[in-house]
């Protein structure tokens, strides 16, 4: 018995995307590295907001005229 269908091969898999170093990202372009801020102070850390964690008080605390 002869099939009517046209039978194609599976399609190729797609090549997987180059890994870059964490310094560059994609077309070698350099990256500047994040500050990341380990503590929020409550004040911040309730609102949701990015605390600059500066001392004694953040900027947020003083213009909220709280203690931070």
């Amino acid at each position: 018995m002869s099939s009517s269908y046209a039978t194609n091969p599976a399609p190729a898999p797609a090549p997987a995307p180059a890994p870059f170093d964490s310094a560059t990202g994609p077309g070698g372009a350099v990256l500047a590295k994040r500050r990341r801020i380990n503590y929020a102070c409550n004040y911040c850390r309730n609102r949701k907001t990015r605390c600059d964690e500066q001392k004694p008080s953040c900027r947020a605390c003083i213009a909220a005229g709280i203690e931070c």
